[in-house]
Parts: structure tokens; C-alpha cells; sequence
């Protein structure tokens, strides 16, 4: 029993030792602006066995002392969440790497605190739902991406909230039927897409819903030009 209690007592022990070690590896740099020396620009943990490689915590600051950026790095690139500030101190940027690549939840923000663009990155490229947004926070796109390539369904928003667009993307190219509308709810147009190009019959029509333009193309060349008096 008494061996058995020990055990805890050794691993602390050890433990202890390990986490000393490691803050024994590092050292603290700091830089000052140079017109205002007692001013903290950046301060940063680096290897005290080599002094230019970066392995922990990072923070810059502007002149006025406030903090424009945080991260952390590992072994000389950046790797877990990073975040950036704007001048005002308001939050800009929240993003994630690993081994110095973007990889991970990425969010941004307004000066306003309002969303602009939240999505996802796998190994550098944008991968899945990615939203941005106007800046009175309500969505402006919906985009789907695969491996950094717009693909998958598609929504853009007036700042009314209303829908303005919709349609689907294929390796970054347009496709298919896309419908477009006026802010008042109203289709704006009515195109389909072959490889990014309009290809068939297009329909234009005014706010109020009455059909003005009937366009006929063959990959992006118009073929026919029908207009109506309205």
C-alpha cells in the first residue's frame, strides 16, 4: 500500500522536472519601437539554443501599446490559433494552423463586432460551408469549396436579408439553372450556366416581374437578342 502511494508523489515529481526542463529551453525576447523605446512591439519565446527560431508564444503590439496580434509557434512556424486585432484593439481575425499551414476554424470579424467570413481550412485550402457576411451582420454568400475550389451549391443575399442569387458550382466554374433576384423578391434573371458560360435561353426581368430580355447563347456568345417594351 505504502508503495502504491508513491506513485503519485513520483509522477508529480517527474512531471515537475519535465515542465522545468522545457521553460529552461526557452527564453523571453522582447523588441521596442525604435522612436519609442520603452514601448513593446513585439514579444515572443524563442529556443535559448538558437535565438531566430520561434517555438511558443507571440504578441505584437502598435505604438500605443495595444495588442494587434497573438499566436503561438512551433519550432519556427506557426501552429495552433492565431488571432489579429484591429488598430482599435476590437478583434479582427481568429484562425487555426498546424506546422505552419492553415488548418482549422476560421472566423473574421467587422470593427463593428459583427461577423464577415467564417468557414473551415484543411491543409491550406478552404474546405466546406464557407459564409460571409454584410456588415450589418446578415449573411451575404453561402459558398460550398473542396480542396479551395468553389463547389456545390451556391446563395448570395441582398443586405435586406432577401435572396439574390442561387445556383451551383462545379470546380469553381458556374453550372447549371441559376436564378437571380431583385431585392424585393422579384427574379431578376434566369440563366444556365455550361462550364461557367451562359448556354441557352437567358430571361431578364424588371422589378416588377415583367419579362424585358430574352437572350439566346452558345458558351458565352449570344446568338439571339430578343427585347420587350415595358
Amino acid at each position: 500500500m505504502k508503495n502504491i502511494l508513491k506513485l503519485p508523489v513520483i509522477f508529480i515529481l517527474l512531471f515537475s522536472f519535465l515542465s522545468s526542463c522545457t521553460d529552461t529551453e526557452k527564453k523571453v525576447v522582447k523588441i521596442y519601437f525604435d522612436e519609442y523605446p520603452e514601448v513593446i512591439h513585439e514579444k515572443f519565446e524563442v529556443a535559448k539554443e538558437d535565438t531566430s527560431l520561434k517555438i511558443g508564444f507571440y504578441k505584437r503590439f502598435n505604438e500605443e501599446g495595444v495588442l494587434r496580434e497573438e499566436a503561438n509557434f512551433k519550432n519556427g512556424v506557426l501552429h495552433g490559433e492565431r488571432k489579429l486585432y484591429y488598430p482599435t484593439g476590437e478583434l479582427f481575425i481568429v484562425e487555426v494552423h498546424e506546422d505552419g499551414n492553415f488548418h482549422g476554424p476560421y472566423f473574421s470579424y467587422f470593427e463593428n463586432g459583427n461577423p464577415r467570413e467564417e468557414g473551415e481550412f484543411v491543409n491550406n485550402a478552404i474546405h466546406g460551408i464557407w459564409k460571409n457576411f454584410h456588415q450589418n451582420g446578415k449573411v451575404n454568400e453561402i459558398v460550398t469549396f473542396r480542396n479551395g475550389e468553389e463547389h456545390g451549391p451556391f446563395e448570395k443575399y441582398h443586405e435586406n436579408g432577401a435572396l439574390a442569387a442561387v445556383g451551383q458550382y462545379e470546380n469553381s466554374k458556374e453550372t447549371g439553372d441559376w436564378i437571380y433576384y431583385h431585392d424585393n423578391g422579384n427574379v431578376r434573371e434566369e440563366v444556365n450556366y455550361l462550364e461557367g458560360w451562359e448556354n441557352g435561353l437567358v430571361k431578364v426581368f424588371d422589378e416588377e416581374g415583367n419579362l424585358w430580355k430574352e437572350i439566346i447563347y452558345e458558351r458565352g456568345r449570344v446568338q439571339q437578342y430578343n427585347e420587350y417594351p415595358l
